[in-house]
């Protein structure tokens, strides 16, 4: 028998998939990707025509790590509205073909068909987004899912919602400062801004929707925060600015005259003060 095993390199390493394909699922795969086989994809072919079982013995091939993304499934995962590819290091948007989670084919530089992994770092998505009304209880659920360092808060004064495809790609949960200082009536907290890395501008629109909410309610100001390591491009893309470091704080707001549980995921270390004015 002669097999046909998938290879794929992503962010510079090389995995093999699962399993080995039959004649009959490698011509089905190839008549799906229109037989062009995207730059990051090897196949390798082995055995013998007939009857014969073979095993792999490829040295090469064998200490790869494996990687289960099932070709068939990417080859027919063709996407429907306009997409595409925004290369940070390029500085290029290409058009997307094929989507399967985070993986994509794309239309390359050379008009070729390229496998890549979507990091939101180098390479997110452009597509259509929309801001939607969304629940406390949404919002928190999609934190605890997503968010890389912060718990849920406890509450809100209102959370906005930013979907993709019918999906919730993002969230920005807004309440009463925490820091009694700013608790003055009419400064508001933009508490979690959570958002799914892949798409890109999500966190700057979702942003941009909970200021203009703020505006009609009638607040005056907005802080939030972010931690050293964090850019703030989004947060200067939407008109804050920085406004100073606070102090770490390695037990939260736990005080002797307020004790507190302080969560496990909670960043007590130095963080970055930003503020919108809305006058």
């Amino acid at each position: 028998m002669v097999y046909h095993l998938f290879n794929y390199c992503i962010q510079g390493i090389w995995y093999r998939d699962s399993f080995p394909l039959s004649d009959d699922d490698f011509e089905r795969i190839m008549n799906a990707l229109e037989g062009k086989v995207p730059a990051n994809v090897k196949i390798y072919h082995y055995g013998v025509p007939g009857r014969k079982r073979y095993d792999l013995t490829n040295p090469v091939i064998l200490n790869r790590p494996v990687l289960s993304l099932d070709p068939f499934a990417i080859a027919q995962a063709r996407i429907q509205q306009p997409a595409s590819i925004y290369d940070k290091q390029r500085r290029e948007v290409f058009p997307a073909i094929r989507r399967l989670g985070r993986y994509v084919i794309y239309q390359g530089a050379n008009d070729w068909p390229k496998l890549s992994y979507l990091d939101g770092n180098r390479l997110s998505m452009m597509v259509p987004m929309e801001v939607a009304p969304v629940s406390l209880k949404e919002a928190l659920d999609y934190v605890r899912r997503n968010h890389r360092h912060c718990a849920a808060p406890q509450g809100h004064k209102f959370s906005v919602g930013l979907t993709a495809d019918g999906a919730l790609i993002g969230v920005v949960i807004a309440s009463t400062p925490k820091a009694r200082a700013l608790n003055d009536g009419r400064t508001l907290e933009l508490n979690r801004i959570c958002c799914d890395p892949v798409y890109r501008n999500a966190v700057s629109m979702v942003s941009g929707a909970a200021i203009r909410a703020a505006r009609a309610i009638g607040y005056r100001r907005i802080v939030t925060y972010t931690l050293p390591q964090e850019s703030g491009s989004s947060m200067l893309a939407v008109g804050f600015r920085q406004d100073g470091m606070t102090a770490p704080r390695p037990n939260g707001w736990n005080c002797r005259s307020r004790p507190r549980k302080v969560s496990e995921k909670y960043p007590g270390g130095e963080k970055i003060r930003w503020i919108l004015n809305l006058e």
